[in-house]
């Protein structure tokens, strides 16, 4: 299974600190970045032979400084018949690479993504979506 989230880079080594789900991880490791609460991460070690995942020191990890965009991964539920939502995301070109992806510019208003964007910054006050 994958997790909706965005890729970051461990900045300094971390060794777990005993026992519960804690992700030790190595600088320069690539992690999927799922969630976060107070001072912690929760991150999937999506690149390592057998996938992992734990709870980190946020100020261990950096966002990826990428040639384009920051990389991230989105579920989209299927709305089922009769549903007229529109997505909303305005995406300049297609973007090569292992995963190929959209280059997104824009997210507009009154669509699914507009709505997913208001709910994810009443629940992470302060940080741009």
């Amino acid at each position: 299974a994958t997790w909706p989230g965005i890729e970051v880079e461990v900045t300094r080594p971390f060794v777990a600190r005993g026992s519960g789900s804690w992700l030790a991880c190595s600088k320069g490791e690539i992690l999927h970045l799922v969630c976060g609460k107070e001072d912690l991460a929760y991150c999937v070690a999506h690149c390592r032979l057998e996938r992992s995942a734990g709870w980190l020191p946020a100020d261990c990890l950096d966002l990826i400084q990428a040639e384009h965009a920051p990389e991230f991964e989105v579920h989209l539920p299927d709305p089922g018949p009769g549903c007229n939502a529109n997505l909303g995301l305005a995406c300049q070109s297609r973007l090569p690479g292992l995963v190929p992806g959209l280059l997104v510019v824009d997210v507009l208003p009154d669509s699914a993504a507009s709505e997913w964007n208001s709910v994810m910054r009443s629940i992470w006050s302060g940080r741009s979506q």
